[in-house]
């Protein structure tokens, strides 16, 4: 007869944590022939401001040359390591960490995970790459006024937090890329990477004894990292006492034009309903493009918009539309969330959003690269990874009542930042 199998968690994950301190989740899939290896530790421009404001935009060059070499090999010698088992190795960093991610063969474990902790631990950060980085990195800066939507986005990011390190971009300025070094990626690379500071997620076809003998000794070397930093929060960004507004005219055909005001934190117990907020605005089949784009041909494009940090974060509204729609635009946004929060959503919008936040979600995690992305930053920023099985609990719990209530005091009852850029 065919025995009865017990039922098992979807994506019930090990989490553990090793001598030095380190947090480690461990998500086996018995079959799949691949692996993915997901390093992060808090740093980002949040820490690197917050540490020493000459170190802007350290960060960002740190990911992009953090895979560039080692003390035994140079760029070449990993290109050629990593292209030739059809893997992947990057650096990545933004606003709140830094970190490397790896995705290989299973057969190739044991070459790979080596070479993981090898850049992982020891990278030389080349001069030429540094250069090759600060061009890419300038470039980059001195085409956002060429792009209104850039534009207006980092407008409205300095006006929203102000002082607040998310108030600038992760990039830098030009000035302070020009003068970073050398010393200053080395000094930030050994203050972020200490055991206590990061997460590490596995994820894959990989065995659990493979899995325990690399890393321990990893382990072994992460304990002799000499620096103390721990992670802790800083001061919030100043609360909007009224209303603000900032701009900028180019003449172009296009008007972009950004609204909002502080949301909420990633740990704030209105996450969820925020999120099914979002997606009774977003999307096609949401009220901000039937109301605006569909019914009322006012918008080329326009969505919600939302960020969570560690402190807090943002909500608002974003539509692009003609010049001569700008008074409209922004009155139509406003009247969209007005009525939402007057009459709360339907119940059918409440299931649509629900089932696409979850449907997405479910799709999200097909892949080993993003089951350890998604577990690796959660248990960095949460100290723990949620089943699934409870953020769906808490997204089906979520009701009308607590939408409306979002959506009233988020949007409506808090002062706004409207950014227009013409």
């Amino acid at each position: 007869s065919i025995p009865k199998f017990k039922p098992r968690e979807a994506l019930d994950t090990e989490v553990f944590t090793t001598p030095s301190g380190l947090q480690v989740s461990y998500f086996e899939r018995p079959g799949v022939p691949v692996y993915s290896l997901h390093a992060s530790a808090f740093g980002g421009s949040r820490s690197e401001l917050a540490l020493n404001p000459k170190y802007w935009g350290a960060c960002n060059l740190l990911a992009q040359t953090w895979a560039k070499g080692t003390t035994s090999l140079s760029s070449k010698e990993i290109s050629r390591i990593v292209e030739g088992s059809a893997a992947s190795l990057d650096g990545f960093g933004g606003r709140n960490t830094i970190g490397l991610q790896s995705t290989g063969l299973v057969r190739d474990w044991e070459k790979l995970s080596n070479l993981f902790s090898e850049v992982l631990l020891e990278p030389t950060f080349p001069d030429d790459e540094i250069a090759h980085a600060k061009r890419v990195t300038e470039e980059h800066i001195r085409s956002i006024p060429d792009h209104s939507s850039q534009v207006c986005s980092k407008l409205f990011m300095e006006n929203i937090f102000g002082d607040h390190p998310y108030g600038k971009q992760p990039m830098g300025s030009l000035e302070q890329v020009a003068a970073l070094k050398r010393d200053d990626l080395n000094t930030l690379h050994q203050t972020f990477l200490t055991p206590k500071n990061m997460a590490l997620s596995i994820v894959g076809g990989v065995s659990k004894d493979e899995v325990e003998a690399w890393l321990t000794e990893l382990d072994l070397s992460l304990s002799k990292q000499t620096s103390t930093f721990s992670q802790g929060l800083i001061a919030p960004p100043e609360a909007l006492k009224a209303p603000r507004w900032a701009g900028a005219k180019f003449g172009r055909e296009q008007t972009h034009i950004m609204v909002g005001g502080h949301g909420i934190s990633m740990h704030h117990e209105d996450r969820y309903a925020l999120r099914i907020l979002q997606n009774i605005l977003g999307g096609q089949s949401g009220r901000l493009f039937i109301e605006l784009r569909e019914k009322r041909s006012m918008a080329y494009t326009v969505s919600p918009m939302s960020m969570e940090g560690i402190e807090t974060g943002y909500v608002g509204t974003y539509i692009a539309c003609a010049p001569n729609k700008k008074d409209e635009a922004i009155k139509g946004m406003r009247t969209v969330l007005e009525e939402l929060a007057k009459k709360g959503p339907t119940a059918k919008e409440m299931e649509r959003a629900k089932n696409y936040y979850l449907g997405q979600r479910a799709m999200d995690l097909q892949s080993s690269w993003s089951i350890a992305s998604s577990f690796g930053l959660e248990l960095l920023y949460k100290d723990q990874v949620t089943l699934e099985s409870e953020i769906r609990k808490r997204i089906l719990k979520v009701n009308a009542k607590a939408v409306q209530k979002v959506c009233e005091r988020l949007y409506l009852n808090a002062p706004q930042v409207t950014v227009v850029v013409s």
